[in-house]
């Protein structure tokens, strides 16, 4: 395993920001999984963390995808060739330090002692 910290917010909301993503290496890439997330390390990209898709029609390119839709001008799919690649890393876990603020305001200590008793 190996783990990498995530830069930015292409992969956003599923991973945000100063993520780490624990990782398990990635021996033959026609094994890995529809639309799985990967770390790749390439000679012309250098590591990024994207979302990989695959085609029929291009089987030895991979079609590295963000999730930040709402950004999707500032994040466009890489096509990168097999032969650029170095390593593959597929996402396993993700440590987070993005918590939810709080219980919704219909979630109060006096409401759940309530549901308690």
């Amino acid at each position: 395993y190996r783990m990498f910290e995530s830069d930015g917010y292409s992969m956003h909301p599923t991973i945000n920001d100063k993520d780490i993503v624990v990782c398990s290496a990635v021996e033959n890439p026609s094994y890995l999984p529809k639309n799985c997330i990967c770390v790749v390390v390439s000679h012309n990209e250098g590591i990024v963390l994207k979302r990989i898709l695959r085609t029929k029609q291009e089987p030895n390119v991979l079609v590295l995808s963000s999730d930040n839709h709402a950004q999707s001008n500032n994040y466009p799919p890489i096509s990168i060739e097999l032969s650029e690649v170095k390593e593959i890393w597929q996402v396993e876990y993700l440590l987070t330090k993005h918590i939810s603020t709080g219980p919704s305001p219909d979630h109060t200590l006096e409401d759940i002692n309530t549901r308690l008793t």
